[in-house]
């Protein structure tokens, strides 16, 4: 996964950087830790699949390197939870395959599809785009909604979000339902009634109602890196409105089923 090199860098690498460079090139000895450690999840995955991710972490093409160290992570944190997984699992009447089948007890429980957004760099960044953060989340999760048609199971999209700035569950809640809103009512210029509630453009919900009802929840991860991996754990979005809804018992780890305030 990683080279075999002497590393003369004694400096702290820069954890800005997520690129497989920095992180190979330091001989900080906290980046001996965590090579050894991204070597023994290498061991873990399946020897045939082995080869294409090991490439795809050490390309100098930084989305490739961020794209494979996801599903790296997503292996080793679905396995140690006890799940079993299937790369590239076949679908049939489909040219295209999902990351992941994910099984519990030898059993099929769902399918998963790893993907990330890097947003506009700092405040200007977004400004000079006119992109807020929650639309760059809405539409990668949207990119990859429909990719496989009706899968029979679960499909569940993970999503690590790179943002220099930090996302929180606003920006998430805002992509996933809609935009908060707060709707009043006046009448002869006296305010009757003042509710909050969600525009109808979200992934999950638009001016027609529920849409988008195959994916049945978001894992979430924000900034997630080698560097921080322990901490950062991902959220589980459940769709309130999925075709298949995934059960709360199966997921260990946080999650939030929103309340079903616009359906």
């Amino acid at each position: 996964m990683l080279e075999d090199i002497v590393r003369e860098e004694s400096r702290p690498a820069d954890v800005g950087k997520l690129t497989f460079d920095c992180l190979n090139g330091s001989g900080w000895s906290s980046c001996q830790g965590i090579r050894q450690l991204l070597r023994q999840w290498c061991d873990d995955i399946p020897s045939e699949v082995q080869r294409e991710l090991r490439s795809c972490f050490r390309t100098k093409n930084g989305r490739q390197h961020v794209a494979a160290f996801f599903e790296l992570y997503l292996y080793e944190l679905l396995s140690k939870l006890g799940f079993g997984l299937e790369f590239h699992p076949h679908i049939e009447e489909k040219g295209t395959q999902p990351d992941f089948k994910i099984l519990k007890d030898g059993k099929p429980l769902l399918y998963l599809e790893a993907t990330f957004v890097v947003l506009p760099d700092g405040a200007q960044g977004r400004e000079s785009c006119g992109s807020a953060p929650h639309i760059g989340i809405r539409e990668s999760i949207q990119n990859r909604a429909c990719l496989y048609g009706k899968l029979g199971l679960p499909y569940v999209i993970a999503v690590n979000v790179i943002d220099e700035l930090g996302v929180d569950d606003i920006d998430i809640g805002n992509a996933l339902l809609g935009e908060e809103q707060l709707k009043v009512v006046f009448r002869e210029k006296k305010m009757l009634t003042r509710s909050p509630g969600r525009a109808p453009n979200g992934l999950w919900h638009g001016p027609r109602g529920p849409r988008n009802r195959r994916v049945s929840a978001a894992l979430i991860a924000i900034n997630l890196s080698p560097w921080n991996f322990a901490k950062a754990l991902p959220m589980l979005w459940h769709n309130p409105w999925a075709d298949y809804p995934l059960a709360r018992d199966i997921w260990p780890l946080p999650q939030l089923v929103p309340e079903l305030g616009n359906d």
